[in-house]
């Protein structure tokens, strides 16, 4: 930490915002999101609650809980932000510890990243672009989205 920095061990992402919001200086300040790693409704009740400018999630490959999310999201009029995993031999190894499962590389990486894309966006306002590990692999894809959607 710098000078005249100090820690603050009790605050999360959610007080932090209730915080800034109670202060006149920063009530119309855009305040940025939040990230869910969870998908118990409960907690992505009490992450959306706060009226966060967005949402991000973490990695999941089930579309239940991205429709839960979906939900409840409009619910709170919320724009809220899915990964779009893209699986190659290169990052289906770190995806999979992420996930603790076992994933698969895909055949055609770009072609199956694409028809996800087309499934979230039916639910949700944009999608962001993960490959860990397979910088190349955004790229193709972020390519492919432009030319396809």
């Amino acid at each position: 930490m710098g000078p005249g920095v100090t820690a603050v061990t009790d605050l999360t992402p959610v007080s932090a915002i209730e915080y800034l919001r109670s202060t006149e200086q920063v009530n119309e300040a855009r305040l940025g999101g939040v990230s869910i790693s969870s998908f118990d409704e409960n907690y992505i009740r009490d992450r959306l609650r706060v009226k966060p400018d967005f949402a991000m999630l973490q990695y999941t490959l089930s579309m239940d809980d991205l429709r839960k999310v979906a939900i409840i999201s409009r619910e709170y009029g919320i724009d809220v932000y899915p990964p779009l995993l893209i699986i190659t031999s290169k990052s289906a190894r770190t995806i999979g510890r992420i996930l603790n499962m076992e994933i698969t590389a895909k055949p055609d990486p770009v072609g199956d990243a694409l028809e996800r894309a087309r499934e979230l966006l039916q639910y949700f306002p944009g999608i962001y672009l993960s490959s860990p590990g397979d910088f190349n692999s955004i790229i193709e894809v972020a390519r492919a989205l432009r030319k396809y959607l």
